[in-house]
């Protein structure tokens, strides 16, 4: 693909309003491609004029917060941040000032949603309300803002599952994606903003569709995105394509379990897999992360329903392809739930299997990458591992039909309880709570 060296170079200096508004030219460029060009902006940066380079800073933040929202990358993050900052205090354009406010305010939004940050939650919710309440902002502007405050609400209420946050932030994404698409309609937005409202708002959709075992939800994410692929350019803009694909694939997945309906299983993993391939290797890391996840997830439902071996095979395949994307970054949270769900198609292959041998091989797997893992440099690496054990200790007792193992295994559950709840993962802390729960209540 070829690399159009000036098409990063103008992002602020035609005074465009939002600072997420050239995503739409970013996507066509590789993570590779986008660090050459950051080097060459870091170069320019010192050898501009004093009075340029505020605009330069600009435009160098957005592409570190762009690369950092591919990659996870928290030092590139703070970078963003602090070269955002940096531009703020000699920008003298109010359309400049206010697209690096909300750039600070995404990056605080991409913080909370990567890290489960809640201190940069906090921040990035200040930001927004003083946007809101300058009078001095235009329409574009004040979309860009509400969406942000409607992806920073789901995140919480998708990462609390909290349905009255859930509805409020639904709320607020609807209200957005309405006004953006007048927005688009008059050229005043770019269509991947306005993309980035509905994928945003899909996610909630089908979360809380499955929590709820409400299809209406499933449904109406599903209609949604297969709608936004249609219109969606998928060579000129490959990430948001493959996401509304993935996440077309999800709401279908999410329907065939309430179903136990192995066609819409089937369909949802045809979806998610057609939009992983058609994102290059290393194109976006955590993209492809995402659909390798929600393949995985995928496959082992099919597996289950259609009772086949070699699926659940397919699905610990995607889940270590995901995990392979947060090599550059353990730290995001999602790492811990792929590798939770990694664990656990292990160990339901094992005990679909029956018998000692397959659990004495997840075992020995287990135990081996626990010794590799550092748990004060890698704590919830380390938590998934010690509830894959339990569960590998569970499951021996009830093949052996004994109760050998409980102790191990409560001691187990505790320990990665408590990292889980230090680290602020609730939906991983409340299987290690269930667990816990379970393992009490059959000792009574």
């Amino acid at each position: 693909m070829s690399f159009d060296r000036d098409f990063l170079g103008r992002p602020f200096r035609d005074n465009r309003s939002s600072a997420l508004a050239d995503i739409e030219r970013m996507e066509l460029v590789d993570v590779a491609a986008l660090r050459i060009e950051l080097a060459n902006q870091s170069l320019a940066v010192h050898r501009t004029a004093e009075r340029e380079r505020p605009g330069l800073l600009l435009d160098q933040a957005l592409l570190m917060a762009e690369i950092a929202r591919r990659t996870g990358e928290a030092v590139m993050l703070a970078r963003s941040a602090h070269a955002t900052e940096r531009a703020l205090r000699g920008l003298k354009d109010p359309r400049q000032n206010v697209a690096g406010r909300l750039l600070l305010a995404a990056i605080g939004v991409r913080t909370a949603q990567l890290y489960n940050d809640p201190a940069a939650a906090d921040a990035a919710l200040a930001r927004l309300a003083q946007l809101d309440a300058d009078a001095t902002l235009i329409e574009v502007e004040r979309v860009t803002a509400l969406g942000l405050k409607g992806r920073l609400l789901a995140h919480k209420a998708l990462a609390e599952n909290d349905l009255n946050g859930a509805v409020e932030a639904a709320g607020v994404l609807d209200e957005a994606v309405r006004r953006a698409d007048v927005k688009v309609r008059k050229e005043k937005m770019s269509k991947a903003e306005a993309a980035n409202l509905r994928l945003e708002r899909a996610e909630l959709l089908i979360g809380f569709g499955a929590q709820l075992k409400d299809d209406r939800l499933l449904i109406q994410a599903e209609a949604d995105m297969t709608q936004l692929s249609a219109r969606l350019d998928r060579d000129r803009l490959p990430i948001s394509w493959s996401r509304s694909e993935t996440l077309r694939g999800a709401a279908l997945l999410a329907l065939g379990e309430l179903e136990a309906d192995p066609l819409r299983l089937q369909a949802g993993v045809e979806r998610v897999s057609f939009a992983l391939n058609h994102l290059p290797h290393g194109h976006s890391p955590l993209d492809s992360a995402l659909s390798a996840h929600t393949l995985g997830l995928g496959l082992t439902s099919l597996g289950e329903v259609a009772d086949d071996e070699a699926l659940f095979g397919r699905a610990i395949n995607s889940f270590e392809e995901a995990i392979l994307a947060f090599d550059t970054a353990p730290d995001l949270a999602q790492r811990a739930v792929v590798a939770y769900d990694r664990a656990s198609a292990i160990l339901r292959r094992a005990e679909r299997a029956g018998d000692e041998v397959a659990l004495l091989a997840a075992e020995a797997l287990f135990r081996s990458e626990l010794t590799a893992i550092n748990p004060r440099k890698d704590a919830a690496s380390w938590a998934v591992i010690q509830m894959a054990l339990a569960r590998v200790y569970r499951v021996r007792d009830l093949i052996q039909g004994g109760c050998a193992s409980r102790g191990k295994a409560l001691m187990a559950l505790n320990e990665a309880l408590d990292v889980f709840v230090e680290k602020g993962m609730k939906s991983l802390a409340d299987i290690a709570l269930n667990g816990v729960e379970e393992l009490k209540a059959a000792s009574v």
